[in-house]
């Protein structure tokens, strides 16, 4: 049923996404200066930012965290403060399974550093 809604609006959305394109060397530019990217709107932006990733960003270390799953924040955030703990001196004894391989690889990622 879903797929038979015709999508409307199909040039002025591909006109506005390639006006965003445009602003990809922009954007690496604010990202460099310690600036910070804040998309907002109707619309999920995932797309634009992965492409903005992947065309743009090639020579960069990316970290992507997926927010709208709450689970994966909260494991986020108890592992940063473990970690925070752990180097201030205080052993922090809460230790939470990771559900997913891309928690690993965050993990990993923030050991590394």
């Amino acid at each position: 049923m879903a797929s038979n809604i015709e999508p409307k609006h199909e040039k002025e959305v591909a006109a506005l996404l390639n006006n965003y394109k445009s602003l990809y060397l922009k954007w690496v530019f604010e990202l460099r200066c310690s600036f910070d990217l804040l998309m907002y709107g109707f619309g999920s932006k995932k797309a634009l930012i992965e492409d903005f990733a992947s065309t743009t960003l090639t020579k960069e270390i990316l970290l992507a965290i997926n927010g709208y799953l709450h689970a994966s924040i909260e494991v986020l955030l108890d592992q940063l403060k473990a970690k925070k703990a752990a180097t201030s001196g205080n052993l922090s004894k809460f230790q939470q399974p990771f559900s997913s391989r891309s928690m690993d690889d965050v993990l990993a990622f923030m050991n590394e550093s």
